[in-house]
């Protein structure tokens, strides 16, 4: 309790049984001029604002928040650059113009800094022959040509801006931005060819497989525009069907993946040539298939057998038991000292192929015996209804002579 009333600053508890309690510390009342310039007085001290002080009510705060002084600026007294205002010419200019600009004392430039960056593309140039040459076409004069290379050289083969300052002649076909491009590779292809200036074999193969395809380019275009013209339900269609096609590519991946690892323990230990026959080998099962005879391929039997159309399990071949002579067929086989539950442990061929055969003679056998149970029933009916029809034919021959013997000697004698 001490340590309580030491953090309420209440002074230490009295154990004495005559201690008198705690007095209330008097309240101490003032005006409020005196209340709001200790207020002031606080606030400067702790350099905050009104806000905060009323914040912070009556309690002090636990640390007493000072400001740090202001650092003055170091000011770093070094040597001052020297700058100087000369002229300058630039090597990107043709026409030799000079101006001036400020520059570093300590740097001697010879050439503007930034006429490195004129870079110009090397447009061929051909002459009067070399057009009659190679480069004449019918829908191409040589004033449209001589004004599309004038404006590859001007605007370094910038095509939009070539096609925007290109002037159509009135008596040729309008030319649109593909035709251009055709134009140009063609005019450049020709004029190296001419001049002989790649004498490399692989140069010379090179620049004749260089082509326009003007008829691509359009169709390039085309499908941009398509591409760019979709609305918000087809983006999300094409989306949707990406991400399937992305897990049926997973699917197949998969299967493929568990398919060559069968193969892989299907041919554990062969020789790898054999392994690299395995499509020959399914080859040869698939045209042996189609014989009537069956044939055996490396250890298979094939057979000629009638595929059901669609899709259809193997194990739907496998001969089944009725659920009537489920019964009869476990009693026939555990007279053959063959638990019902026995598989075969060896799922060779031959082995299934034994296993399946002595349950088809089985199912044979029962359905036999079931005929045969029929027929003998049948045949002792009939065997019954005949002795009682004979039993009954007897009896009435005989009351028949028994009821006329003195007839017949009349009869007798009428005859005579």
């Amino acid at each position: 309790m001490n340590e309580v009333h030491d953090m309420l600053a209440l002074g230490p508890v009295s154990t004495s049984p005559n201690a008198q309690p705690l007095a209330p510390p008097p309240s101490s009342k003032s005006s409020n001029g005196k209340r709001r310039k200790a207020e002031r007085d606080l606030q400067q001290e702790l350099d905050v604002s009104s806000e905060v002080l009323h914040l912070m009510g009556d309690i002090p705060p636990p640390i007493l928040v000072t400001s740090r002084p202001a650092l003055k600026p170091q000011i770093r007294h070094s040597r001052v650059t020297k700058w100087e205002w000369r002229p300058f010419t630039s090597s990107a200019r043709t026409d030799g113009l000079a101006l001036r600009h400020w520059a570093n004392a300590s740097e001697n430039d010879d050439d503007y800094r930034f006429s490195s960056f004129n870079k110009q593309v090397d447009v061929v140039q051909y002459t009067d022959d070399e057009y009659e040459r190679g480069l004449g076409r019918p829908d191409w004069t040589r004033e449209e040509t001589d004004q599309l290379m004038a404006l590859c050289r001007q605007f370094d083969l910038r095509y939009p801006v070539i096609y925007d300052r290109w002037e159509n002649v009135p008596s040729q076909p309008v030319k649109d931005m593909e035709d251009l491009k055709e134009r140009y590779v063609e005019v450049s292809r020709n004029i190296l060819a001419l001049r002989n200036l790649l004498p490399d074999p692989a140069q010379k193969a090179a620049l004749a497989s260089l082509q326009f395809d003007k008829f691509k380019e359009r169709e390039r275009k085309r499908h941009l525009d398509l591409l760019f013209s979709r609305t918000q339900e087809e983006v999300d269609e094409e989306a949707r069907l990406h991400a399937e096609l992305l897990q049926h590519e997973e699917r197949h991946a998969k299967l493929a993946k568990d398919r060559q690892e069968v193969i892989l323990r299907f041919y554990k230990g062969l020789n790898p040539q054999e392994f690299a026959n395995y499509n020959t080998k399914r080859r040869m099962i698939r045209e042996a298939s189609m014989n009537q005879a069956p044939t055996i391929i490396e250890g298979v039997t094939v057979t000629a057998e009638k595929l059901t159309p669609g899709l259809f399990l193997r194990s739907s071949k496998l001969s089944s038991v009725k659920p009537a002579m489920q019964a009869k067929y476990l009693a026939v086989i555990q007279e053959l000292d063959i638990r019902p539950t026995d598989r075969p442990r060896m799922g060779t061929g031959a082995v299934s192929q034994r296993f399946e055969e002595l349950k088809a003679n089985v199912l044979q056998l029962l359905e036999l015996r079931k005929m045969a149970d029929k027929i003998e029933t049948e045949l002792r009916v009939h065997s019954h209804k005949r002795d009682l029809m004979v039993a009954g034919g007897v009896a009435t021959d005989a009351k028949r002579v028994a009821e006329s013997p003195a007839v017949e000697p009349d009869r007798k004698r009428v005859r005579r």
